[in-house]
């Protein structure tokens, strides 16, 4: 059976790096305000204000409340965990457990998928091949 996101928002405390246009893109699509943190090669990060380590998009029912135009890094993020099994964060594709599942054909074809279509919409907003 393919893997579907649980929707548990628990990704959502990976630090995320997105291109100048991303940025723009999420200010479009919120009112509530953002801060940024400029990094190496004109590339931003959204960080928080207080000490909660999760995304400040995140809504309070755990979901992104900008997710039509979440930035690339978000898009490519796959965990591939089963109901109920804790993140492991890390790994290149920012979740262990996908690490451990990509022994498996269906799962190595899903996290495939998902990481093109994500490079697609990427290359439209600002990333550039070396970036993948």
């Amino acid at each position: 059976m393919p893997w579907t996101c649980a929707q548990t928002g628990d990704c959502c405390t990976v630090p995320v790096v997105m291109t100048p246009a991303e940025a723009r893109g999420l200010v479009a699509a919120t009112s509530t305000e953002l801060h940024w943190r400029i990094g190496p090669g004109d590339k931003v990060s959204l960080v928080r204000t207080d000490t909660d380590a999760t995304c400040p998009l995140l809504g309070p029912d755990r979901r992104c409340t900008v997710y039509a135009a979440r930035p690339y890094n978000c898009r490519r993020f796959a965990c591939l965990r089963d109901q109920g099994e804790a993140l492991v964060p890390g790994g290149p594709l920012g979740c262990q457990n996908a690490e451990r599942r990509m022994g498996d054909r269906q799962a190595r074809r899903q996290v495939i998928q998902i990481q093109r279509k994500a490079q697609v919409w990427a290359r439209k907003h600002g990333w550039t091949d070396d970036a993948f």
